[in-house]
């Protein structure tokens, strides 16, 4: 009897214990499925206020900042929403966009360093981090964050690279040369970031100081190792041109005009090639033909005989003009506001004028000036009025040689 009575009571304890396990569960359960609905409460809140909020456009910035905190304290009070760090991250953008830095900045910087968060969700926080610390004006305190970064070799590497390139901006910007060497050269170093930028980063850098052998090697680098990159950027050409000359004191000014004058042969073939039209290939010719009417004693270096040497420079320099007003007159309009059109339309046009006068052949230049007149009637108004002027000149010129020839 009593055995049984202990047996009974046993049972009846084991029974509790049961009853007791099944509510604890039950209630476990409820609380996760309370989580669970307070998470999907949060969710479905975040994305109406994001989707309103960006479908306006005319929201007064404090309005809109009112917004974004109620989004922000939700979500701190959400953890558990798989939302939650998405929306912290957004918000942080928003901030940033209207203009409340310190703000961005903060979020960012928790999201960044939080072990809460996923590694892609930081490493992509880490990445707007310094950006938002230079907007907020703490310059050294970016640029720290970004060495930081840079050095630590066990960053996620798309950070390290983005580290890179904001310091090559930065420096670029400021025209602080010596950093943006010594990044550039640093990158190259841990072969991170691009390194077609960094090679001519580099050697911008070295050419603004006036280093032009090491300039020209990392230029010579740069045309060499990435031919995809140098098709789409002449001015790596044109500094290549200046470079060589200055290092290898080839005769400077002339050896530069007649670098340009390949480049720009090798530019517009690529252009044709492709069916497009380089407005700053026409723009650059003309200069240079300016270049060789304006310097042709630099000739002389090279050809004793000065009057042959000046007639040489003017057939090169008339030939410059006559194919960058060719490309002028085949530019779409849309094209032509991207160079200072105007002038280096009248730049080709009256600097031939000025050559031909020179040599004494008065009728081409009257065709050239009322061929001016004619394509180029909605230029600018004092321009037009100069050709106008120019013209009647040479017109009374070449009767006054007429009516002599006739005299004689």
């Amino acid at each position: 009897m009593w055995n049984s009575s202990i047996r009974q009571g046993e049972q009846n304890t084991c029974l509790f214990k049961v009853l007791a396990l099944a509510v604890s569960l039950s209630l476990l359960a409820g609380s996760s499925v309370a989580e669970e609905n307070q998470a999907d409460a949060f969710g479905q809140f975040y994305l109406e206020r994001r989707e309103s909020l960006q479908g306006v456009t005319d929201l007064p910035r404090e309005e809109r900042l009112v917004l974004l905190r109620e989004i922000e304290e939700a979500a701190e009070q959400a953890s558990g929403s798989p939302y939650h760090g998405s929306a912290l991250f957004w918000v942080a953008q928003q901030y940033s966009s209207s203009g409340s830095h310190t703000s961005a900045t903060r979020l960012f910087r928790n999201i960044a360093e939080s072990p809460e968060f996923h590694k892609d969700l930081s490493s992509m926080a880490r990445m707007e981090l310094g950006r938002s610390l230079l907007e907020e004006g703490r310059i050294q305190e970016a640029e720290a964050f970004w060495f930081k970064t840079l050095n630590n070799p066990n960053e996620d590497l798309r950070v390290r690279s983005n580290a890179i390139g904001n310091l090559q901006s930065m420096y670029l910007s400021t025209k602080n040369w010596p950093e943006l060497q010594k990044v550039s050269k640093r990158a190259l170093e841990l072969d991170i970031g691009e390194t077609p930028v960094s090679y001519e980063n580099f050697a911008r850098a070295a050419r603004r100081q006036n280093d032009f052998e090491l300039a020209e090697r990392y230029y010579s680098k740069l045309l060499s190792e990435y031919p995809e990159y140098r098709s789409e950027n002449r001015m790596i050409y044109i500094n290549k041109a200046e470079v060589t000359c200055r290092y290898e004191n080839d005769k400077s000014q002339l050896g530069y005009l007649e670098s340009m004058t390949e480049i720009c042969d090798e530019y517009e073939k690529r252009a044709a090639d492709r069916g497009e039209l380089f407005a700053e290939v026409y723009a650059e010719l003309s200069q240079i033909g300016m270049g060789y009417a304006h310097h042709e004693s630099l000739c002389q270096e090279r050809m004793r005989e000065p009057d042959i040497a000046k007639q040489a420079a003017q057939k090169r320099a008339l030939k410059l003009f006559e194919r960058a007003i060719e490309g002028f007159k085949e530019l779409p309009d849309e094209i032509k506001g991207n160079i200072p059109f105007d002038g280096c339309v009248t730049t080709s046009y009256f600097e031939s004028v000025e050559i031909l006068e020179d040599q004494g052949r008065l009728s081409e230049a009257i065709r050239i000036l009322e061929e001016f007149l004619r394509e180029f009637a909605d230029i600018d108004p004092d321009m037009l009025r100069m050709a106008q002027n120019r013209l009647t000149h040479l017109l009374r010129g070449s009767l006054q040689m007429i009516l002599w020839n006739r005299s004689c």
